[in-house]
């Protein structure tokens, strides 16, 4: 199921759902994997770090990887991990 943000003024990262201790939506070590280009003209580097900060607040077991120069697709090491995951 996609995760979906809700972009209004009382959500983000800061304000995420349940975060601190007893945290109903917490991730629990959830495996999460974010492979990506450092040149995605469709998902800016920044959006994928904050992406980590965020899932790693609230529990999520994140391994990230940035590869150079790779544009918007999918390698054969993202397809690993993801099997992994």
């Amino acid at each position: 199921m996609p995760v979906r943000w809700d972009r209004g003024p009382q959500r983000g990262p800061d304000r995420a759902p349940g975060r601190g201790a007893g945290n109903p939506w917490g991730l629990d070590s959830t495996p999460v994997y974010l492979g990506c280009s450092d040149r995605d003209a469709h998902i800016p580097l920044p959006f994928v770090e904050e992406s980590a900060r965020v899932l790693l607040a609230q529990g999520a077991s994140v391994t990230q990887s940035i590869f150079p120069g790779m544009g918007h697709t999918v390698n054969d090491e993202e397809i690993a991990e993801f099997k992994g995951c």
